[in-house]
């Protein structure tokens, strides 16, 4: 199972929801976190949360082939995915859309 996470913006509280769920899932699931973009502070609260090492999924520096690669390597023995969007969800759509959570469900 998937989960993307995005907010109506920049800001507004998408990794303490994310993380939040992250946890809870936990307790019963085997939760893989993973962040749209390149960032090294969300990821260490997933990771803290869920006891598994968050994995950015970049489209900015790696091929849609590596996203779902990493994606996938990542998933092996996982129950659920989580993962968290960048930016908001129609925020900055038509300038980085390559980047854009919406198009991440098509990458993995």
């Amino acid at each position: 199972m998937r989960v993307i996470l995005t907010g109506t913006g920049s800001a507004v509280g998408k990794t303490t929801i994310a993380t939040g769920i992250m946890k809870a899932l936990s307790e019963k699931y085997n939760v893989q976190p993973f962040k749209v973009g390149p960032d090294y502070i969300d990821p260490s609260y997933h990771t803290l949360a869920t006891g598994n090492t968050s994995r950015n999924l970049d489209s900015f520096f790696m091929y849609d082939g590596q996203v779902r690669d990493s994606f996938n390597k990542a998933m092996k023995d996982k129950d659920i995915a989580v993962i968290e969007g960048v930016r908001g969800l129609y925020q900055h759509l038509t300038i980085f859309q390559f980047h854009h959570p919406i198009n991440f469900k098509y990458k993995i």
